[in-house]
């Protein structure tokens, strides 16, 4: 893999985390003393030297590794066409009940759009997100030292990194309260949302110099060949043939798309390509669109507008709920119906969970939901909802 490669090619360049810093040469003697990675492989990662030679290793050995968020239940099964070289990540898709992308080790190509000398990069990410893997991936392979976890936040810390990694909305929360790291930070990767022009706004006035660049991507396909606008940039232009708009959805036809979908209950499908991403886009200037948000996200009850990310964390709130996806269908009286995609804990009866979702009734109108079970869980854990 290309960044395995890189550790050995920037052997100076670093990682700092919480547990202190390692040179690229340090991680490449660590990961060097793994032994070949018993496949497959399914682990919780963190930010921690621990976690990152392992999924190096994992690479290094072409070896099924299955990264699971925070209290997320992994399926019980993998399925032996999965067992060898595949990228397994959490997602909730643009469509259907949670789920994970398997991608081939031997199509991803990762890489951030590092343009301008960085000396010093931090990740504002979760690990297990596709976002955050393509920051590691990407900055590695240009030999960048790296921030990781939280430790570069802090009053003290002597980290300043002049480049950060993070979701759009981190940006808005610093620009508000005109934080400290804006006096060191020359450019910011908006990552995992679509960046909005009202935090554009606010950056022109509390940090003009600051440089943005929108890093669209996805887990089905990571970060797509985007050009950010030089004067605008909450707007992004596809410059790759494979990725493109259809009505006002971006549609991808690219070999790095993953291979299959894997669900709870361990069956698994193919993606099916030309792949519609579910999120909503619309063209602006001379080939340059916006992205709005991903269509399964807010949908419209009545002219209500409801944000399904609330919905579902209201679902996982449930006893006996163990995972959930609110999925958005068009209904020609509602404008939308709601079609609530749930993975129960052992010994609780669909019955059951009907009577316990009456409370929607009083956040929806009524008649426009209607539960689906998709399997039940083998733990009653509950995970702690992202969106992928």
């Amino acid at each position: 893999m290309p960044f395995i490669s890189a550790l050995n090619k920037h052997p100076d360049s670093k990682i700092y985390l919480n547990e202190g810093s390692l040179s690229y040469k340090q991680i490449l003697e660590r990961v060097e003393k793994i032994p070949q990675t018993q496949s497959p492989l399914i682990f919780q990662p963190e930010w921690s030297f621990d976690s990152l030679c392992r999924i190096f290793a994992a690479a290094r050995d072409n070896a099924t590794l299955m990264l699971t968020p925070k209290g997320a239940l992994a399926p019980d099964s993998i399925p032996e066409v999965l067992s060898k070289g595949f990228l397994l990540l959490r997602t909730s898709g643009s469509e259907g009940a949670p789920k994970w992308v398997a991608h081939d080790w031997s199509s991803l190509k990762p890489g951030l759009p590092i343009e301008k000398p960085i000396t010093h990069l931090a990740a504002s990410l979760m690990p297990s997100h596709a976002a955050a893997l393509e920051v590691l991936f990407g900055a590695i392979s240009q030999g960048v030292t790296l921030s990781l976890g939280d430790h570069w936040r802090e009053k003290n810390s002597p980290m300043k990194p002049d480049a950060v990694a993070g979701p759009p909305q981190q940006l808005g929360i610093w620009l508000a309260t005109k934080n400290r790291i804006l006096e060191n930070l020359k450019l910011f990767y908006s990552c995992a949302d679509a960046m909005q022009p009202i935090w554009i706004k606010k950056k022109e006035l509390v940090a003009p110099n600051l440089e943005i660049i929108q890093v669209y991507g996805c887990t089905e396909a990571w970060q797509a060949p985007t050009k950010t606008h030089p004067e605008k940039p909450w707007l992004v232009q596809l410059t790759d043939q494979s990725w493109s708009l259809k009505g006002n959805q971006i549609q991808i036809t690219s070999s790095r798309l993953a291979k299959f979908w894997l669900y709870a209950d361990g069956s698994m499908a193919p993606l099916v390509k030309p792949y519609l991403l579910g999120d909503e886009a619309r063209n602006i200037e001379e080939g340059y669109f916006q992205i709005q948000s991903a269509r399964h996200e807010v949908a419209n009850f009545w002219g209500q507008k409801i944000n399904l990310l609330e919905i579902e964390s209201k679902l996982l709130e449930v006893e006996g709920i163990v995972d959930a996806t609110a999925v958005s269908l068009q209904d020609p009286l509602a404008g939308q119906s709601l079609v609530l995609e749930l993975v129960l804990a052992p010994s609780n009866s669909e019955d059951s969970m009907r009577e316990k979702l009456k409370f929607l009734d009083a956040l929806l109108p009524k008649g426009s939901w209607v539960p689906r079970f998709v399997g039940n869980a083998t733990a009653s854990k509950k995970r702690r909802h992202t969106r992928s």
